[in-house]
C-alpha cells in the first residue's frame, strides 16, 4: 500500500507537469505504440522499421486501440504501465530477500524499493527502465525457484520472463548467459542439469523468434531484436564522446543516400569499431567515464543538478551503496544466491563500460543492492537480538 501510493503520487505529479516528464526516448516509444495500433508493427517511421524494442510499446498500444490516442492519454497509461509493472517487481524483489535475509529482510527491501526517489521516479517517465526491472526480477525468482522445486516449468517461465526483458530491453539480450551459471552449480545429476540448461535457451530462443524473423523479412539480416547498436556505438567512441549520451553530437560517417536500415547499421559499427582501433588508450578512459556516471550518487541529467536533488542523493543512494556491501558479505556464504542477486548490476557495470553510461542504466541493478543492503540491516538486528537474548523474525 505504501509502494502504491507513492507511486500514484508521483505519476499524479508527472501528469500536471508534462513538459518536464518528456523525454525524446518517451516520443519513440508513443510513435511506435500509434504504429502498432494502427497495424503496421512495431515501427518508428518509414526509415526507421526495426529500431525500437517492441515490448514496451505494445504494452502501450492498449491505449489507442481503446481509443486514448493523445500525447496525454498515452502518458498516463504509460505511468499506470509501469506503476503495475513497479508494484510487481517490488514482490520478486522481497522474495529474492526473504531468502537472503527472512521476513524481515523481505519487508525492509520492500519498503526501500518503495520509497526510493530515483527508483520511484522512473515509474513517471514512459521509458523501458520499470518494465525491464520487473521482467528480469522475476526472470531470477523464477529460476531460483526451479532449483528449489526441480520444476521445469519455473525454467520455462524464467526463460519467458527474460525473453520478455529482452525485447522491452535489448541490453538484455546476454543476461541468460550471466545466468546460466546457476543451472550448472545448483541443478544436478548432470542429465537433469542439460535438460534445464536446453529447457531454459530453447524457451528463450523460442520467445525471441517472431521479432528475428520479422526483422529478417524486413532488413535481410539476423538482428534478434533491434538497430541502432551502430549509433549508440558511434555515440559512445566518436571524438565528442565523454561518457555520457549525445545523440545530437553524433557526425555521422558518409553514407548513400539510398542506404538501408541494416547498411546504414553495418556503417556506423565499422566506423566506432575503427575508433577503438585508433586509439584504444581513450577507449579505455572512456569506459573509465561510463563506470563512473552510470554508479554516480548524484544524477547528470539536465534540470536535477541543483543542491536539493544533489542532497537527496547523497542521503538515500550513498547508505544503501555501503548497507549493500556489508549485506554482500553477510552473503558470502551463499555463493548461488549472492550471484543471482547481483547478476543485473554484473550485467549493467559490464555493458555500461561499452556504451553510454547514465544513472538511468543501472535503475534495473538497483533492485538487488536494495535486498542486500536489507540484509545488512537484518544483520545487526540479528546481532542485536543475539546479544539480549531475543529471537529476530526471519533470523
Amino acid at each position: 500500500m505504501i509502494a502504491a501510493a507513492a507511486r500514484i503520487a508521483m505519476c499524479l505529479y508527472a501528469a500536471g507537469q508534462p513538459v518536464r516528464f518528456d523525454y525524446p526516448d518517451s516520443q519513440r516509444y508513443l510513435a511506435v505504440a500509434r504504429n502498432i495500433a494502427a497495424g503496421d508493427g512495431p515501427m518508428e517511421s518509414a526509415a526507421v522499421r526495426c529500431g525500437t524494442d517492441p515490448g514496451y510499446p505494445y504494452l502501450l498500444a492498449i491505449a489507442p486501440l481503446m481509443g486514448r490516442g493523445s500525447t496525454d492519454e498515452l502518458m498516463n497509461w504509460g505511468r499506470v504501465v509501469n506503476t503495475i509493472l513497479g508494484l510487481l517487481a517490488i514482490v520478486a524483489a522481497m522474495r529474492l530477500a526473504r531468502r537472503a535475509a527472512g521476513v524481515l529482510g523481505a519487508v525492509v527491501a520492500g519498503l526501500i524499493m518503495a520509497l526510493d526517489p530515483i527508483f520511484l521516479f522512473f515509474h513517471a517517465l514512459v521509458l523501458t527502465e520499470i518494465a525491464f526491472t520487473c521482467l528480469i526480477l522475476w526472470g531470477s525468482e523464477w529460476l531460483l525457484r526451479a532449483i528449489e522445486t526441480r520444476r521445469m516449468g519455473y525454467v520455462v517461465l524464467s526463460a519467458a520472463a527474460l525473453a520478455g526483458g529482452t525485447l522491452t530491453r535489448s541490453s538484455g539480450l546476454l543476461f541468460p548467459l550471466l545466468l546460466l551459471p546457476v543451472i550448472f552449480v545448483e541443478w544436478y545429476p548432470p542429465r537433469q542439469t542439460w535438460a534445464a540448461a536446453g529447457a531454459f535457451f530453447l524457451t528463450y530462443a523460442l520467445a525471441l523468434l517472431p521479432t528475428a524473423i520479422r526483422n529478417y523479412h524486413i532488413l535481410g539480416a539476423f538482428v534478434p531484436v533491434r538497430t541502432g547498436l551502430g549509433g549508440t556505438l558511434l555515440d559512445s567512441f566518436g571524438p565528442w564522446a565523454d561518457g555520457g549520451t549525445g545523440m545530437q553530437r553524433i557526425i555521422w560517417p558518409v553514407m548513400r543516400s539510398v542506404a538501408g536500415e541494416y547498411e546504414r547499421e553495418t556503417i556506423c559499427c565499422r566506423a566506432a569499431f575503427e575508433r577503438i582501433r585508433e586509439d584504444p588508450a581513450r577507449a579505455i578512459a572512456l569506459a573509465g567515464a561510463k563506470l563512473k556516471r552510470t554508479w554516480s550518487i548524484v544524477p547528470h541529467a539536465p534540470g536535477y543538478g541543483g543542491r536539493w536533488y544533489r542532497a537527496i542523493a547523497w542521503v538515500t543512494v550513498l547508505p544503501v551503496y555501503v548497507l549493500a556491501v556489508v549485506g554482500a558479505w553477510r552473503s558470502r556464504g551463499r555463493g548461488v544466491l549472492l550471484y543471482t542477486i547481483l547478476a543485473p548490476a554484473i550485467l549493467v557495470t559490464i555493458l555500461h563500460c561499452v556504451i553510454v553510461g547514465s544513472v538511468r542504466y543501472r535503475v534495473p541493478a538497483m533492485p538487488g543492492l536494495f535486498v542486500l543492503a536489507a540484509t545488512g540491516i537484518t544483520g545487526f538486528f540479528a546481532r542485536r537480538g543475539r546479544s539480549d537474548g531475543t529471537e529476530q523474525i526471519g533470523a
